[in-house]
């Protein structure tokens, strides 16, 4: 009998192997890259990433960009250009970047972070989630291509850890139980401040924003890995149903 459950669960493990490595397994030495395959291993993911790396640095930058003191004690709205009198006198790299927050961020003052005597182009919150957004798609690189969005993240864990998730509840549940963990403490401190009189401050924002600004960055990279890994595994299967006899 205790044969034959641990078949049994062998068996069940491997039914959830992706295509390459149930048809192919010496594929798998293929897929030991430098580092630089791995970055430019998808195009749509590296620019991806630059665009946002840019954007990211361009928030730390631009407060140092004008006087101190040219934006402060802001309060506005959000999805809703407030204060473009202020941005049309600066230089145009500032201009557009705040211009860019102004349109998707309140940028109340206390919520805030100060830099060179300015205010950031957006909250203290929102600079977190685009930061560590942008980490998560460099994390993101250097995974292992998966047809599986599940398997896809639980790439970033070690393997003992991840053989663990598949024979326990399986990558499925456990992604997505991973993915709604990392919102949690952004919905939760975002949540108690919006409909109570709780008024959180700009290192819980910033922290909170953290992980979900990771996790979105992550899957991001996944997805983008994701589609290319099927589209590449059936232009494969195209082409070896077209040399067999008779095709």
């Amino acid at each position: 009998m205790g044969t034959d459950n641990s078949l049994e669960q062998s068996n069940q493990l491997d039914d959830h192997r992706e295509p390459d490595e149930s048809r192919n397994a010496p594929q798998q030495a293929s897929e030991r890259k430098s580092i630089v395959d791995w970055i430019f291993g998808s195009k749509v993911l590296f620019v991806l990433f630059a665009i946002s790396l840019l954007w990211t640095l361009s928030l730390f930058a631009v407060p140092f960009m004008i006087p101190p003191g040219t934006v402060s004690g802001l309060e506005g709205r959000a999805n809703k250009v407030d204060f473009g009198e202020v941005w049309d006198p600066m230089p145009l790299f500032p201009k557009a970047i705040y211009y860019i927050g102004d349109a998707q961020c309140h940028q109340i003052s206390e919520r805030t972070i100060y830099l060179n005597g300015n205010q950031m182009p957006v909250c203290a919150r929102d600079v977190s989630i685009f930061l560590f957004l942008t980490a998560g798609l460099f994390v993101g690189m250097f995974l292992r291509r998966s047809y599986f969005l599940s398997k896809g993240l639980l790439g970033i864990f070690p393997k003992r850890f991840r053989e663990s998730v598949n024979r326990r509840i399986g990558a499925n549940w456990f992604a997505l139980l991973f993915v709604l963990l990392c919102f949690v403490p952004l919905a939760l401190d975002g949540g108690l401040q919006l409909f109570t009189e709780y008024e959180s401050n700009n290192v819980v924002r910033f922290l909170t924003g953290l992980p979900a600004g990771f996790i979105v960055g992550l899957l991001l990279a996944v997805m983008i890995k994701s589609v290319k890994a099927t589209r590449e595994y059936s232009k494969k299967i195209k082409e070896e149903m077209s040399t067999q006899p008779g095709s």
